[in-house]
């Protein structure tokens, strides 16, 4: 939902849909999708799995015009969409766990550039996000 209550995204898992919330209006209707971001110029910024022959990507779908263009890919699969930010975990070695010395990336989900990156050298952290509040 945006801040101004004027969008709203709901995702089962094969299914998901953008509503515009003041016309009671379903704008879009689509497969089904992992994390989303609604920003503010009425872009709709989404996580969909992979389905043959698209990758794992961020999409890019304009509300008002209802254009999508598929984003950046995602290879990670420890990585998740938490509202405009993309979090991966990944080993810090080429053949370590997932459980300690680890990298911690923050991407912006528009971009998929790096915000923020931290090694852990120990155990990872468990992450909280406030995505309307950017933290």
């Amino acid at each position: 939902m945006t801040p101004d209550f004027n969008w709203l995204a709901i995702s089962g898992y094969s299914r998901g849909s953008v509503w515009n919330v003041p016309q009671n209006k379903g704008v879009l209707y689509l497969r089904g999708f992992r994390g989303a971001y609604l920003a503010d110029d009425n872009t709709f910024y989404a996580d969909f799995p992979k389905k043959e022959p698209q990758e794992r990507n961020i999409a890019h779908l304009n509300l008002t015009s209802r254009d999508s263009v598929p984003g950046p890919t995602i290879d990670s699969s420890s990585a998740s969409q938490y509202g405009p930010f993309v979090v991966q975990i990944k080993p810090s070695k080429k053949e370590g766990s997932y459980w300690e010395n680890v990298v911690m990336e923050v991407l912006d989900a528009k971009t998929m550039s790096p915000v923020w990156s931290h090694l852990f050298r120990k155990s990872a952290r468990d992450i909280l996000f406030h995505p309307e509040a950017e933290r």
